[in-house]
């Protein structure tokens, strides 16, 4: 953990990053699904349109995050107590910073 004072803006920054990469994710799993179904005779199982609902609610988190980001006021948080609730490192590393650049505000940073 960190336990570093961060920039708001910053957090919801990284939080729309890690929103975009697993919308990209999920993206991948769709294709690889649709492909398998494709093979296979009859229709595609009903539950598999909560997968595109997983993407899109991913979508949309990351797109309202990433806007948050450009208008929040200027404050710090302190991510300790919110990294610690965290299970996956990688996420972790993601929204402490560690893993990537950090989010200056600018669009580049904020992939979808």
């Amino acid at each position: 953990m960190s336990g570093e004072v961060v920039p708001l803006d910053r957090v919801f920054c990284r939080l729309a990053a890690e929103l975009g990469a697993i919308e990209a994710a999920g993206r991948r799993v769709e294709s690889m699904v649709g492909d398998l179904l494709a093979r296979t005779d009859g229709p595609a199982p009903a539950d598999l349109q909560e997968l595109d609902l997983l993407v899109q609610t991913a979508r949309d988190l990351g797109a309202f995050t990433a806007a948050l980001s450009e208008t929040v006021p200027a404050s710090r948080i302190d991510l300790a107590p919110a990294e610690a609730v965290l299970k996956l490192e990688r996420v972790r590393a993601t929204l402490s910073g560690a893993a990537r650049p950090d989010c200056d505000g600018t669009k580049e940073d904020v992939f979808f």
